[in-house]
């Protein structure tokens, strides 16, 4: 029986050795499927940075000589920033802001800055296509602001004012001082997407789909007064955006 001992304890090594390795395999497959797991899921909250394109036809801009050519940076390109989080497994919900800018001089030499604000709360629905492949689709309420700024020139401010104003049909009309002439107006769109998580934490995301506007040119605003703003039409608008999506 004594000699025994040494068989037993023998086993009990083994025993012990095989216990601790496979107590490590199973640490080790425990951190690859947490990591895999966070590969893979959707991360929850997004910050999105690129740009999009449009047409519009700025044609109280385009064909007033009061100012320069436009051009595709000017007319057609958007900067679109925004951000969203998920609320759901495959629902999300964020804001959006997309924005055409457009600075120089008019005719009468004073300084000119134009901005068309597009913000928007939207609503998205998601689904994984395969690993990392996600494709997307989005509506949402947009709330646009039209802005035209004039640097005057020293003591010309109500000349400067009265070109412009002119060029749009508008009579004369007494300014305090220099200002910006704003409008805002309402819409929707609808866009559907594809997304390509290149890592966990970023991803390319390229959407298509339409603006519906609803802009009249008879509601701008010049300090406290209403008057006439430049012809654009943008009721109805294709529009694609290319994007880098930063994910947490």
């Amino acid at each position: 029986m004594h000699n025994l001992y040494p068989y037993y304890e023998s086993m009990l090594l083994n025993y012990r050795y095989k216990y601790h390795q496979s107590m490590r395999i199973i640490r080790i497959i425990s951190v690859l499927l947490l990591l895999s797991g966070k590969i893979i899921s959707q991360p929850s909250l997004m910050v999105d940075l690129g740009v999009g394109f449009y047409e519009p036809a700025l044609t109280g801009i385009e064909d007033n000589e009061q100012f320069p050519l436009q051009t595709t940076l000017t007319k057609n390109i958007l900067l679109d920033f925004g951000v969203s989080y998920q609320v759901f497994h495959n629902t999300r919900i964020g804001y959006t802001n997309r924005s055409s800018h457009d600075f120089g001089k008019i005719k009468n030499e004073a300084i000119f800055y134009r901005s068309f604000v597009y913000q928007s709360i939207f609503f998205e629905t998601f689904f994984i296509a395969k690993k990392r492949m996600e494709w997307n689709f989005s509506v949402a309420p947009i709330w646009s602001r039209g802005s035209i700024m004039l640097n005057t020139r020293s003591n010309e401010s109500q000349e400067d004012w009265n070109d412009l104003l002119d060029s749009f049909g508008n009579r004369s009309i007494a300014l305090a001082s220099m200002d910006a002439m704003k409008s805002d107006w309402f819409g929707f769109s609808s866009m559907i997407g594809f997304r390509y998580y290149l890592l966990s934490w970023i991803a390319a995301d390229i959407k298509m789909g339409y603006m519906y506007q609803f802009y009249d040119p008879e509601q701008w605003r010049l300090q406290g007064q209403q008057v006439y703003g430049p012809e654009l039409d943008i009721d109805e608008l294709p529009i694609l955006t290319a994007k880098l999506v930063f994910c947490w």
